[in-house]
């Protein structure tokens, strides 16, 4: 195992532990978060679509429409 594993190991159990204790964050937090999500889609869209094609072989259309899912769905939470 490599150091950089370790490091990723020890992130994933304070996570696991976390979520088993149900300590949540509040929800200015996860607003903040999700609109930090939305901007990242928005500036990385170009990047996103081209590796959707690289990896999934998805067409620029369905690539769009998976980013407009998800903003889509982020907007839907909070109606």
């Amino acid at each position: 195992m490599k150091i950089s594993d370790k490091f990723h190991l020890e992130d994933i159990y304070k996570l696991k532990n976390t979520v088993l204790t149900g300590k949540t964050e509040d929800i200015k937090w996860r607003i903040h978060h999700i609109n930090i999500v939305s901007k990242l889609l928005d500036e990385n869209k170009k990047e996103i679509i081209k590796s959707l094609f690289i990896d999934l072989g998805k067409s620029e259309i369905e690539g769009l429409s998976e980013i407009l899912l998800v903003k889509y769905k982020k907007d839907l939470i909070w109606l």
